[in-house]
């Protein structure tokens, strides 16, 4: 219900890691109304978020962007019924210029080229005006979010074809641009060489993948001109309108961004889970101040931005269009904060709003508080002048915040993060670099026909990572004679894609060879502190099985791999160090010698024979947790994860941190993503036994928020027909309890069995015999690789390669039958789909997480 005036500023990432700053972002999640309430946390306002304590995998009353699976190929072509309602970004750009219809006006964007890309929608065929369909066709471009999203499409889609690239060229330009474009480079059809041409030729339609590599970096930056141009545009022209954008205001959906959408009659929908909080009284003045300061920095530096980015190749694309440049932009500058809503000093004695005391908490990076600072140009107090002094060191303030949580938690703690990742030390042993699914993802010689055309096409013999420049693009219809050739043109557009995604990765900036965040290290040393007093503690942490992505992203396959090896594979992994941690309290009492020589004892013992010394007695400490569901669709179990966004931490039902910031280095180390948070306590207090004996006072709140949500994530808040699996006081006010994280594991355990058994691709520490059976010689069964399905010719010895026997639910052939003419990749050719079962006595939505899933496997995308 608040009002007044409604203003928007680009989300601009800043960072203090020099060129690598385009692939860090803004990451905060606030909403401030009328100094009165804030809402803080970690829900983004953004399609697929919504849901409830039923996780839904069935679709429902949701439509379009609203099912949302980012973790399956989308593979239903939306009509353009589906579509009559929807907004283009191209609509609301024409929406600043503009009055009357927008959908006209938006055409001035296109030219006759794009008629080819409206093609893909059925509007042509339904009768409706081509131009309307066509405007609908160029928001492809515009449709994406203009600052750090595009930069993403950009760099993400270098190269998606070589037979395509040959022969993209002059046909994407208009005729009458053609005669002012050169610097054209014929190769058997034409490669676009000039980057004006390459960007002139996408805003028609023509797709920037296909773009010859060695132009990204000369497009990159001219798209990031035409991006600040066109927002400097927008905001000139909208700024004089007495009612810009009123059709923000209708009830319509924004157009997908792609023409493909997951198909909710076949394919499950993502579940959601995440944690927000409202937020009343005093503390509210931290988190509006900090809007405040982040939007009028923001506001300076897309000032800056502007002038940097009056590139002439800009503003004549533009002019194109009929949109001319201002000289100059100027961003509105939010006022201080009223005195009237400052906090009133602390009085001792005084009544309190509520019983919660809130401390706001952020990550931000050094030129974001420098820019805040600079553009705080009202006169300061000398407190004020202060603070405003340009900081000498990035904000970690969300990492000190944890650090202190989990440094003073007596029982327990329980942690639901998107991300873990922390140093862990010396990754574990792996058998090969590019091994597996990764090898076939980037190495181009494991294409069975690849000694056969190598030759052709000028690679034979060179590396991987060289075939980029090596590459003769103008033989590569001479491949395509050959009946074989089809394929291995397939395999190589696959390879060339990645190769150059982990090339685009490596222009952002160097590497970072380790992670450094101390998390991980510090869960460690409380676990170690309760091992040597012999006290009851237990850390239950709740993660996605994977990163939010299908698993044959590079991307997805890396990040994969740092959670693994900060979880489980690493020297000093959660679990290994809680493993060392055991082994030295043992040595101790066993050889009756003090702590420092037991550590020397033990630092000498090879980490992997830790698993074998110490068992499953980690388990009395930790507790790991997937979230699952399961349904039945078009008469087929189909089965997902529950993907956890949260971040939140409770210690001791006295204390939680949530917010915006994820256990990872790009959150925590305060100079890349700018995050806020908040650590709450209540001093309203209630009686509970968390050991399962002994009555402790909690907090009110704070015991309330982690009991709803295990009753949630216990299923005993939902309506459909899964059996809870976990109910009572003894077990929901009892975390601390052995009882209580034996119980909890237990039915893990058992729902995991269940699920593994009816599903054969989803993650798991071992594979089915059917794909990998164990040698009579090995004890133990072999761990089951990134791709479940996937069987090593010796998963002893991963160089030898490999091949997938049933098809993962990344490959549309999983979801639909193969098309006329559709090529295959040669590892994905003759691949079975196996057939799912219904799980069997599934309880609640909790699943063990699989600790031995990607054992001895390299998924990093870069090889160590």
């Amino acid at each position: 219900q608040a009002k007044g005036k409604a203003w928007c500023l680009p989300a601009l990432g800043q960072s203090d890691q020099g060129s690598a700053a385009v692939g860090y972002s803004h990451h905060q999640k606030q909403i401030v109304i009328d100094h009165q309430k804030t809402f803080v946390g970690g829900i983004d306002l953004a399609y697929g978020r919504r849901d409830d304590a039923n996780f839904d995998l069935k679709a429902g009353w949701r439509a379009l962007n609203e099912v949302y699976n980012s973790c399956l190929p989308p593979i239903h072509k939306t009509t353009h019924v589906e579509l009559r309602d929807c907004v283009t970004t191209a609509e609301l750009i024409a929406a600043a210029f503009t009055p009357g219809d927008l959908l006209r006006d938006g055409a001035a964007w296109v030219a006759s080229p794009a008629d080819l890309m409206a093609g893909t929608y059925d509007a042509i065929h339904t009768g409706v005006d081509k131009a309307k369909a066509t405007a609908a066709a160029v928001g492809d471009f515009l449709r994406i979010d203009l600052i750090d999203d595009i930069k993403a499409a950009v760099q993400d889609k270098i190269v998606d074809g070589a037979l395509d690239t040959a022969r993209w060229g002059w046909s994407q330009l208009a005729p009458d641009f053609r005669e002012r474009i050169k610097g054209i480079i014929n190769t058997q059809g034409g490669n676009a060489a000039n980057a004006v041409s390459a960007v002139y030729a996408w805003l028609q339609g023509g797709d920037i993948s296909l773009l010859p590599p060695r132009l990204m970096g000369e497009v990159r930056h001219l798209v990031e001109a035409l991006v600040f141009s066109i927002v400097a545009a927008t905001h000139a022209a909208a700024s004089g309108k007495s009612s810009p954008y009123q059709r923000l205001f209708d009830k319509v959906s924004a157009l997908p961004a792609s023409d493909h959408l997951i198909d909710p009659k076949t394919q499950p929908r993502m579940p959601w889970q995440d944690v927000h909080c409202c937020i009343e009284g005093p503390a509210v003045y931290d988190f509006a101040k900090n809007f405040v300061r982040r939007w009028n920095g923001s506001a300076r530096q897309l000032e800056k931005s502007f002038a940097r980015y009056r590139d002439p190749a800009a503003a004549f694309l533009l002019k194109q269009a009929g949109l001319e440049l201002p000289r100059s932009l100027k961003a509105p500058r939010l006022a201080r904060i009223p005195a009237r809503h400052l906090p009133p000093p602390p009085i001792i004695g005084r009544g309190h709003v509520g019983t919660c005391w809130v401390q706001a908490l952020r990550s931000a990076p050094i030129k974001m508080q420098a820019d805040e600072a600079a553009a705080d140009t009202a006169e300061p107090t000398a407190e004020q002048a202060a603070a405003a002094r340009p900081a000498a060191l990035a904000q970690n303030n969300c990492l000190k915040g944890i650090l202190k949580l989990i440094v003073g938690a007596q029982h327990f703690l329980y942690i639901e993060g998107q991300f873990f990742q922390s140093a862990h030390g010396a990754f574990g042993p792996t058998s090969a670099a590019w091994s597996g699914p990764m090898g076939i993802l980037l190495d181009l010689t494991r294409s069975p026909a690849h000694q056969r055309f190598a030759a052709t096409l000028g690679i034979a013999g060179v590396k991987p990572e060289a075939f980029l420049d090596h590459l003769r693009w103008d033989k590569i219809d001479d491949v395509l004679r050959d009946p074989a050739g089809a394929q291995y043109v397939a395999d190589l557009k696959t390879v060339l894609k990645n190769l150059a995604t982990v090339e685009a990765m490596r222009l952002l900036g160097a590497p970072q060879d380790r992670l450094i965040n101390p998390v991980g290290t510090a869960l460690i040393e409380r676990i170690e502190r309760a091992i040597d007093d012999k006290t009851p503690f237990h850390v239950y942490l709740v993660l996605p099985v994977h990163p939010e992505g299908t698993l044959d992203t590079l991307n997805i396959m890396s990040q994969t791999h740092l959670t693994m090896h900060s979880l489980v594979f690493g020297d000093n992994s959660l679990i290994n160090g809680v493993r060392r941690a055991i082994l030295v309290n043992r040595t101790m009492r066993e050889k009756k010698i003090d702590k420092a020589a037991a550590l020397k004892v033990v630092g000498q013992m090879d980490p992997r024979k830790f698993r074998e010394a110490v068992g499953d007695e980690w388990k009395n400490y930790l507790t790991l947790l997937n979230l699952r569901n399961w349904d039945t669709l078009n008469g087929q179990p189909v089965t997902e994860q529950i993907y956890v966004h949260s971040k939140l931490i409770i210690a001791d039902d006295r204390a939680a941190f949530l917010g915006s910031a994820n256990i990872n280095d790009r959150s925590l180390l305060g100079g890349r993503d700018s995050e806020l948070g908040a650590i709450i306590t209540d001093d309203a207090e209630v009686k509970v036994k968390l050991d399962g004996v002994h009555p402790v006072g909690v907090g009110l709140a704070i015991h309330k928020l982690r009991r709803s949500l295990w009753e949630k994530h216990f299923g005993l808040k939902s309506a459909n027909r899964k059996a809870p699996a976990l109910a009572g006081a003894e077990i929901l006010d009892s975390p601390a309890a052995p009882g209580t994280w034996k119980a909890i594991q237990k039915v893990a355990a058992k729902n995991a069995e269940s699920y593994e058994a009816a599903f054969w691709f989803i993650p798991r520490s071992v594979p089915r015999p059917e794909i990998q059976p164990k040698k009579p010689t090995d004890p133990d069964p072999p761990p089951a690789s990134l791709w479940p399905t996937w069987q090593y010719k010796d998963y002893e010895q991963h160089a030898q390669g490999g091949r997938l026997l049933y098809r993962m639910p990344f490959d549309p052939l999983f979801w639909r039958a193969a098309e006329r003419g559709e090529t295959l990749n040669s590892w994905n050719e003759k691949v079975q789909l196996a057939k799912p079962t219904e799980p069997k006595g599934i309880q609640g939505f909790i699943t063990a997480l699989p600790i031995n899933w990607t054992c001895r496997e390299n998924n990093l995308a870069a090889p160590q």
